[in-house]
């Protein structure tokens, strides 16, 4: 999760989310939000925001294109952006405020990075590993 703030504890009532539209991405950011604690779930597969049972800051949660959610930050407080994209938008991850817990959750949804062995250490490889 990216956030215009600094810290995770910045996050106030009612603020808006960005998340990915599309229902694997959707119920991914969900998922994350969940490990946060800022949310529950009904226990499906691939929730949707309709299937936020309690949401404890009242976010406002924003679904749009996968591939907007970097460029919402300048009117959202906050987006899920999948690593594609922040890549794409030139996103650091020094500048995540939280990351995707490995558990139940989100183990369907892990991603690895291979490569070459000569190409490991490039920059464009390894920079927001």
């Amino acid at each position: 999760m990216q956030l215009k703030s600094k810290t995770f504890k910045d996050l106030k009532k009612g603020a808006s989310i960005s998340l990915p539209n599309d229902p694997t991405n959707e119920g991914r950011a969900l998922y994350l939000l969940k490990s946060a604690g800022l949310i529950t779930l009904k226990n499906t597969p691939l929730p949707t925001v309709k299937d936020v049972t309690s949401n404890k800051l009242n976010l406002k949660l924003n679904p749009l294109n996968a591939a907007q959610t970097p460029r919402s930050l300048s009117d959202q407080d906050g987006a899920i952006v999948n690593a594609g994209y922040a890549l794409d938008a030139n996103l650091n991850a020094k500048d995540v405020i939280y990351k995707e817990k490995v558990n139940k959750d989100s183990a369907p949804y892990i991603n690895l990075i291979a490569a070459n062995k000569d190409e490991k250490n490039k920059k464009r490889i390894s920079r927001n590993c």
